[in-house]
């Protein structure tokens, strides 16, 4: 059984709750997508404040067992997603253990920043966000910059273009 059959059997609705994770939404065959399967499309984007940052900055060093406090954190550069502020934290780990400390403190931290280079994915992170603009269900699900950018018909005109152009673009760069 495929799960577009899974998920058209009416003997399933309301016992089964479907979810899909996936970083194109517009790559998911359309019959996944629609109303009676998937109603709430929900776009997970990097953390847009200072404040998300660092709150994911301590999440993810509790994740790796050091303990810090919300004032060690140095202020973290928008931009960086998820995957590297915790880069952030486990360099952070490493330059620790370099200096034979038994968790990283503020200077550790700085130090890491410092040295931190985000891997540039310029037109693939664009992409990313715009078809997750794009495909959500709830206008409060997109981050404030991001929900004025497409608030228009002509907006949205503009980001239905640019979808394909970058499409056509990492085509002929990946060739």
């Amino acid at each position: 059984m495929t799960i577009s059959t899974a998920m058209s059997d009416t003997e399933y609705r309301g016992r089964i709750l479907w979810m899909l994770f996936t970083s194109r939404p517009d790559l998911l065959p359309v019959d996944l997508k629609r109303q009676g399967r998937c109603e709430v499309h929900i776009p997970l984007f990097p953390p847009s404040t200072e404040e998300s940052r660092r709150e994911m900055f301590l999440a993810l060093a509790k994740k790796a067992g050091v303990s810090v406090a919300p004032s060690d954190v140095p202020p973290i550069p928008p931009g960086l997603s998820g995957a590297d502020i915790e880069s952030l934290v486990v360099s952070s780990l490493r330059r620790g253990a370099i200096h034979k400390s038994k968790s990283p403190g503020p200077e550790i931290f700085r130090e890491a920043l410092a040295h931190f280079r985000a891997p540039e994915y310029g037109l693939e992170k664009e992409l990313q966000e715009l078809v997750a603009t794009r495909e959500a269900t709830d206008p409060a699900f997109i981050p404030e910059p991001l929900r004025h950018r497409y608030a228009s018909p002509e907006k949205a005109g503009a980001l239905e273009h640019r979808i394909p152009e970058i499409v056509a673009l990492l085509g002929t760069a990946s060739r």
